[in-house]
Formats: structure tokens, C-alpha cells, sequence
């Protein structure tokens, strides 16, 4: 097996990349740990370098939360996909900008066949 390479040096948090354009209003210290960052966007660390913190900027944010309870007639498939779908709508959200569902793995919900997630 090859040897790990070693880094000369430890890279630590630096309070100027809070001033930094790219990383301005986001990054901050990881208090208990100073060769971390973190992103005050979702919540992560990140190894304090420059380079790999700035590139975490470019990514999406994604949030998960819940979204609310709608009083539906039935409980199928049909029903519940029309349901939520019109709130969204409601509520101004485009559907094909969501990238996911949680669901308590309920055939209805997440089956293979006339569910929620195949229409």
C-alpha cells in the first residue's frame, strides 16, 4: 500500500475570509475546532482551506422541512398527487423544482405502481 502523503503544514480557519467576496455572509469559525469551517447556510464544517471552502459556495442549498397537512376526501394515490400538487401551486412552488419527498413508506406513497412518487 502506497503512504499516505502528509501536508506540511495545518491549515486553520482565518478570520479575513469573512471579508472575503467570495465567502462573505456565510463562512465562520468552528469554535472547538480551528482547522474547520462553516457554513452558516446548512449547518456543515468543512476542512479550513480557501480553496475547498470557496467551492462549497457553488453549491446548492438544499432544505428539508415540513412542508404541512392538507384534509384530503380519499386516501389513493390519485387523490393525494392532485392534492399536493395543487398547494404547491397554491403557494407559488414549482413542482419540478423539488428533488425530493419524505414519506412514512406507505405503498400509496412510494410504490412502484399508482402511487404518489410514479405519477
Amino acid at each position: 500500500m502506497p503512504k499516505e502523503k502528509k501536508s506540511l503544514y495545518t491549515r486553520k480557519y482565518r478570520v479575513a475570509w469573512e471579508s472575503d467576496a467570495e465567502l462573505k455572509g456565510w463562512i465562520g469559525p468552528v469554535l472547538a475546532d480551528e482547522t474547520k469551517s462553516l457554513c452558516k447556510i446548512c449547518k456543515c464544517t468543512l476542512a479550513a482551506q480557501k480553496r475547498l471552502t470557496a467551492s462549497r459556495k457553488k453549491q446548492t442549498k438544499i432544505v428539508t422541512t415540513f412542508y404541512k397537512l392538507i384534509e384530503i376526501e380519499k386516501g389513493d394515490a390519485i387523490t393525494i398527487s392532485a392534492a399536493v400538487t395543487k398547494q404547491l401551486e397554491l403557494d407559488g412552488l414549482k413542482l419540478g423544482n423539488l428533488i425530493g419527498i419524505g414519506v412514512d413508506g406507505a405503498n400509496v406513497m412510494v410504490g412502484a405502481h399508482n402511487s404518489v412518487a410514479s405519477f
